[in-house]
C-alpha cells in the first residue's frame, strides 16, 4: 500500500468522519436507518489513519506529494 492520502486530505477526512460520527450519535442512540452514515464514517476515518484511499488508487490520483507551486 502507496500512501496516496496527503496531510490537508488526511485533516478533512479525519473531521468529516468524526463529525459525521458524533452526528449519528447525538443523545446516546444510533438511530434505525443510519448505517450507511455509519459506514461512511468509518471508512473516512480508517482511509485517513492509513493514509491510503482505495478508490485514489483506482482512479490513479494522490494527494500526497510535494505540490508544484511553479505557476
Amino acid at each position: 500500500m502507496q500512501r496516496n492520502v496527503g496531510t490537508i486530505d488526511l485533516v478533512i477526512r479525519s473531521m468529516i468522519g468524526i463529525g459525521t460520527l458524533t452526528y449519528l450519535a447525538k443523545d446516546n442512540v444510533f438511530a434505525q436507518g443510519s448505517a450507511p452514515g455509519i459506514l461512511i464514517a468509518i471508512y473516512l476515518i480508517a482511509t485517513a489513519i492509513l493514509m491510503y484511499c482505495p478508490l485514489y488508487q483506482f482512479l490513479g490520483f494522490s494527494t500526497s506529494g510535494p505540490l508544484d507551486r511553479s505557476v
